[in-house]
């Protein structure tokens, strides 16, 4: 009975102390360990002046092996490239964990930099982020980026 109340009294201190509000009003996260949220990006390769799919169709001088992640993250989190082929027309790329500073490089052509400008969607500790611009190659892709789940997002070369 003891142990049950000291084991009570600690979850009760620890979460107390993780989310205390700060003279901002905005909580004090810095005891807050939060879940790494990582961005899935919809992406194709194509030839700038056909259209033609540079990593698929067929006779294509590029594979998908040839399509590598840049990026100087060190943790479990680093992004991955894999290929959604539930529809087997139209194949493409999910970059998974794409993180803003990551590029990609397709064999050896110029790398492709990606930047991510998000913001949380609330003041709550751990809360997701939203992402408000999305830039390829410096180029704007969306500002809002409301619609990510769905967008396929064309690099031209």
């Amino acid at each position: 009975m003891r142990t049950n109340f000291f084991l009570i009294l600690a979850a009760t201190a620890l979460f107390g102390t993780g989310c205390d509000k700060s003279e901002t009003g905005k909580p004090d996260c810095s005891l807050v360990d939060c879940m790494y949220q990582g961005t899935t990006l919809r992406l194709t390769y194509n030839k700038a002046d056909t259209g033609d799919d540079l990593l698929f169709q067929q006779g294509s001088a590029y594979h998908i092996s040839d399509l590598k992640v840049i990026s100087d993250r060190q943790t479990n989190n680093v992004p991955t490239v894999e290929v959604d082929s539930t529809d087997r027309d139209n194949k493409i790329i999910l970059l998974k964990n794409v993180g803003s500073g990551d590029a990609l490089k397709l064999s050896d052509l110029p790398s492709d930099l990606i930047t991510l400008i998000t913001k949380p969607t609330s003041d709550a500790c751990c809360s997701p982020n939203t992402i408000t611009q999305l830039k390829i190659n410096g180029q704007l892709i969306c500002e809002p980026c409301a619609d990510l789940d769905t967008q396929v997002i064309s690099i031209k070369k």
